[in-house]
């Protein structure tokens, strides 16, 4: 592949421009196995007015507007990553989970993907990542970093 610009890439650095760019990656950001479009922010991929039925059709409206969660990132308060399945909490509720995390070098930041309960989704929300230690964190704007997708397109950048 190296005449074509092929490299070698690990998969850590791609779990990391991933989360970083916020891109889903099933199973890892539905993990309850029955995550509707509208959780996930995905909406924008049900057509509303599609004429007839299709398989799912009923079940998958009816679930609009009753997100028990909402997809979202989150920065926390330490130099290395939180663990994938660590609870959040806020003021000692349980809010969310943690989906999928690493820690940028090139944003000095440890970044997380998260399914938050609806009601702490504001911008600078403080919660706590409750994993090996607990760590403060807040809820930050997604896409963390690259949000005209170079580093996943880099030959948009010519």
């Amino acid at each position: 592949g190296k005449p074509f610009g092929v490299i070698a890439a690990s998969w850590d650095s791609l779990d990391l421009t991933r989360v970083e760019a916020g891109l889903l990656f099933f199973p890892y950001e539905m993990p309850e196995g029955d995550t509707t479009p509208w959780e996930v922010n995905m909406g924008w991929g049900v057509d509303l007015d599609k004429p007839g039925d299709y398989i799912g059709k009923a079940a998958v409206l009816a679930s609009k507007g009753k997100e028990r969660f909402k997809q979202a990132g989150i920065t926390c308060m330490t130099a290395e990553a939180v663990e994938p399945g660590s609870r959040i909490t806020h003021d000692g509720k349980d809010i969310g989970v943690v989906t999928s995390s690493s820690y940028s070098n090139y944003l000095m930041q440890s970044l997380a993907l998260v399914h938050l309960h609806p009601d702490h989704l504001a911008i600078g929300t403080q919660v706590m990542v409750e994993g090996k230690q607990p760590v403060k964190a807040y809820v930050a704007k997604m896409p963390f970093y690259d949000p005209m997708r170079l580093r996943t397109h880099p030959e948009q950048q010519k």
